[in-house]
């Protein structure tokens, strides 16, 4: 007999791979032997009956017990061989290739009648002859091993998805970034060329005593209103840059803060900036600037992003050039409702049930994952503890509302 009493499997484990029980023995057995074999082995779930190389049929213990406890078992069976008796209630035993994957063979043995679906199992080896035993309940306890590996590396996924879409957000907010601040620097770079070049000038009239009071007075008005120049556009540059690296924080830490919703959301857009730049939609914030929240500005930055790259994606498809898109905020209570609201051209009925399931996407092969908004679910549900609803019209837009 060879038994392993520990489960130690791989993602592609077969039949052969579990533990099991070589016990053959020949038709011509008598059947007190048999009886011997089974006290020897206490946790011996049956045998199978060889006739040299040819199976003949199994014997449980679990019908074994029934037959020694029927009334005249000596004079029925203790006198005879095996190979007479398998006929008295002995059905032909699923016998199942050891090549066959564990959750194929468990789906067999469970198809069984109810009187027999907890018998063993008889595994067939490539060598002539070679025929083994499995309890059932060892195959069972394999297939749910099995199925929770297989979801803890579904789990696994969905983690490096959802990274892989953070990390993918990232660089969209780091080009939007580049792209705002590119303008206030830009003019900070001409101002202050344009002062050094007044400043040239002056110094030159200076050292050739030809300066005036005009020239004087021309210049310090140029470098005052530079200077203010170049103040009002690097203050703007600093917000810019303080906005992305606390939106940056929020994506990559996922922590709990208390922040100003409408600015998160206004420092969030800031990052679609590349993704409108070429387009004339227009994206209308109302009603956040007022509220405080204590909640994961990161989620709320990622929920936000993934929805109205979801909407210049579906809803303004067909060729539509002057979108327009609202986000409201409220409040009621200790609730946030913040909701999304585009006026495209819709999602039907029969997609509007799917559309939070993974990889669910209308545009499959031309760029879509089908995870955006599998993905805004579970930060809305999981991350804020909240509820998400989605409304739309075919022709008159759609609206997600989020309520945490």
């Amino acid at each position: 007999m060879r038994k392993t009493l520990a489960l130690d499997l791989s993602p592609t484990a077969t039949l052969g791979d579990l533990p099991h029980y070589h016990v053959a023995i020949p038709p011509g057995l008598m059947w007190k032997s048999i009886e011997e074999v089974f006290q020897k082995n206490p946790e011996l779930p049956g045998v199978v009956v060889l006739d040299q190389e040819t199976l003949c049929g199994m014997i449980s213990r679990q019908r074994f017990m029934e037959l020694m406890n029927q009334p005249f078992r000596h004079d029925l069976y203790d006198k005879r061989p095996i190979v007479h008796i398998l006929g008295y209630g002995f059905d032909r035993p699923l016998c199942i290739a050891a090549s066959e994957p564990i959750d194929i063979a468990a789906g067999r043995a469970l198809e069984r009648p109810g009187e027999t679906i907890y018998e063993p199992v008889v595994i067939a080896f490539p060598a002539p002859g070679d025929y083994r035993l499995i309890d059932t309940q060892v195959l069972l306890r394999a297939l749910s091993q099995m199925l929770a590996m297989q979801n803890d590396e579904l789990r696994q996924a969905r983690r490096r998805l959802i990274q892989s879409e953070k990390m993918a957000l990232l660089g969209q907010l780091v080009a939007g970034v580049a792209h705002e601040i590119n303008t206030p620097v830009g003019i900070c770079l001409t101002a202050a060329t344009h002062l050094q070049a007044q400043s040239g000038d002056i110094a030159g009239r200076f050292e050739a005593g030809t300066l005036t009071k005009s020239d004087l007075q021309h210049y310090l008005a140029v470098a005052g209103e530079t200077a203010g120049l170049i103040f009002t556009n690097i203050t703007r540059a600093a917000e810019l840059i303080q906005g992305f690296k606390q939106v940056a924080v929020d994506q990559t830490s996922q922590k709990r803060r208390r922040f100003n919703l409408g600015k998160t959301i206004r420092d969030t857009l800031i990052s679609l900036k590349p993704q409108l730049k070429n387009t004339s939609h227009k994206i209308v914030v109302e009603g956040a600037d007022d509220i405080e929240v204590d909640s994961y500005p990161g989620s709320i930055s990622q929920i936000i992003t993934n929805l109205v790259l979801n909407a210049l994606t579906h809803a303004f498809d067909n060729g539509r050039e002057h979108g327009r898109i609202v986000i409201r905020a409220g409040t009621t209570g200790d609730e946030v409702e913040l909701s999304l609201e585009d006026d495209g051209k819709g999602i039907p009925e029969s997609d509007l049930q799917h559309i939070f399931e993974p990889f669910f996407s209308t545009r499959q092969g031309q760029g879509g994952s089908g995870l955006g908004l599998h993905i805004v679910y579970n930060l809305v549900t999981a991350n804020l503890g909240g509820r998400i609803c989605c409304e739309s019209t075919v022709g008159r837009g759609t609206r997600f509302v989020m309520i945490f």
